[in-house]
């Protein structure tokens, strides 16, 4: 294994020496290309010694159609400015969500993009837009530091692989603020939850202005977790919120995630997508088993989502704010 750090991850040679001494816990997370084709790699320390685990990434960046994410994720492309977070655990397909909207752009529109990530996943070949992909680690010591660069880079469109501190935030905030259509991931259980981390990770002093920040540039919030599928291979099953201003009402008036959430249930205008819309749509595309993820859905849902299989109706589909 040390000679294959030595050759093909040699940025990370001196880190990988130092967790072999047992001076350092943390994994190593980032890619590589080989042949031709890109690779994701996680090295990381266990009971028995040092571990690695490889994937190989797609050369082509799937579209929002071959992900089989709802329709209305590609109207998230076509906001000016603000701000958009992409919301999961770790491994739940955030990136490659956020490089099928990216690239929606990429071929549209006559913009600048920066993404900063962490590691670089996919490749984007220029169309109409002017691509600058840079790895926190290789071109730029951390996301902070990298956000707050780009305010001097003249983007139109910023991509930030995670939002990991008050600083990052604050600058992806600003930035949004200013006129900037910013794009980014976050580790949190639910559309709703997303509102909760943001605002706590800031002291208690500054928390109302955060609110009215954030109010005024978020746009969407997606979450999303991967489920097996059909066919054995795995399909995300997506929630959108999308920000209107009844819920930027809520996030200035500190209103419970409930309320929120009782509005999304209601939504039906805008691009929303429920829980139970999505899994309903799956399911009718044969995507999707509803007693494959009966586990992951409350009881209510669960019941709905079957209610509306059942009866063929239309039930309340929002993609789009049409009927499906």
């Amino acid at each position: 294994m040390k000679e294959f750090v030595k050759k093909y991850l040699p940025k990370n040679a001196e880190e990988f020496e130092a967790m072999e001494k047992g001076e350092v816990s943390s994994d190593i997370d980032t890619s590589f290309e080989c042949l031709g084709r890109r690779m994701r790699v996680n090295i990381y320390n266990g009971l028995d010694g040092i571990n690695m685990a490889l994937r190989l990434l797609s050369d082509k960046i799937p579209t929002v159609d071959e992900l089989k994410l709802p329709p209305s994720v590609k109207n998230l492309a076509e906001f000016p400015n603000g701000l958009v977070i992409v919301v999961g655990t770790t491994g739940s397909g955030k990136s490659t969500t956020l490089a099928s909207i990216l690239n929606i752009i990429n071929h549209s529109k006559y913009v600048n993009i920066i993404t900063i990530e962490d590691p670089i996943e996919y490749i984007y070949q220029e169309d109409k837009s002017r691509i600058v992909q840079r790895e926190v680690g290789t071109h730029t010591p951390s996301f902070d530091e990298a956000v707050r660069g780009a305010m001097r880079q003249d983007p139109d469109v910023l991509l930030v692989g995670e939002l990991r501190d008050l600083k990052t935030i604050s600058s992806a905030l600003t930035l949004a603020e200013t006129g900037h259509l910013v794009f980014c991931t976050l580790h949190a259980k639910s559309v709703t939850d997303t509102i909760d981390r943001i605002i706590d990770v800031f002291p208690s002093d500054g928390q109302e202005q955060i609110r009215v920040q954030l109010a005024s540039v978020l746009k969407a919030v997606v979450h999303q977790r991967l489920v097996q599928d059909t066919s054995g291979g795995r399909v995300p099953l997506t929630e959108i919120l999308m920000v209107d201003d009844v819920v930027s009402g809520m996030i200035r008036q500190k209103q419970a995630s409930n309320s929120m959430r009782d509005h999304l249930r209601t939504q039906k205008q805008g691009g929303s997508v429920h829980l139970v819309d999505n899994t309903v749509w799956l399911c009718r595309g044969g995507y999707l088993s509803l007693e494959s993820v009966k586990p992951i859905l409350s009881s209510d849902d669960y019941s709905l989502a079957k209610s509306i299989l059942a009866s063929g109706g239309k039930g309340r589909f929002i993609f789009g704010g049409a009927g499906l």
